[in-house]
């Protein structure tokens, strides 16, 4: 991981760089193999001391955090711990992700195991049980290819019922 560590009217010296580089590598190796690049820049606000951290974990991923403290090791800890958190929460997150995509992608495969077909019924006369609604043919629904309705005879009641079926 490429480090830069910075001090925008203060000087930044060799301790602090060692613990923003040991801190850093170690919260990044936590959840992720490897980072691309970490930066780190102190500055004075007031009395306070600000550290702003930005870490490039993956190619779209960048997690930023900010803190400001009387001490530059203080400072800089609470916005580690910031970092520390926001990394965890999108680890998280996409552990859950993939573990929700198998279970979809599996019950997809075991939706494309079954075969729907229509289930036709030969009447006493030889007609079918399901009729269109139009008997000269035509789609019903609109042009853009909406579901069509058919109707089911039903022998007991001796009535037709609305069925929805995939369009043709």
């Amino acid at each position: 991981m490429q480090l830069s560590v910075k001090g925008k009217q203060i000087d930044v010296g060799d301790a602090l760089r060692i613990h923003v580089e040991t801190s850093l590598t170690a919260i990044v190796d936590k959840y992720f193999e490897k980072a691309i690049e970490a930066h780190a820049v102190f500055s004075r606000q007031g009395p306070l001391i600000r550290a702003d951290l930005s870490v490039h974990l993956r190619r779209d991923i960048l997690v930023q955090g900010q803190a400001s403290a009387a001490d530059a090791y203080a400072a800089f800890d609470s916005a580690a711990e910031h970092i520390a958190k926001r990394i965890r929460r999108y680890k998280r997150r996409l552990r859950d992700r993939q573990g929700q995509t198998h279970e979809a992608v599996a019950e997809s495969l075991s939706a494309r195991s079954y075969v729907l077909a229509e289930e036709t019924e030969k009447l006493a006369d030889g007609a079918d049980a399901l009729r269109d609604p139009q008997p000269d043919g035509r789609r019903g629904g609109d042009a853009h290819g909406s579901r069509r309705r058919a109707e089911l005879y039903l022998p007991q009641s001796g009535t037709w019922r609305a069925q929805r079926r995939l369009p043709t």
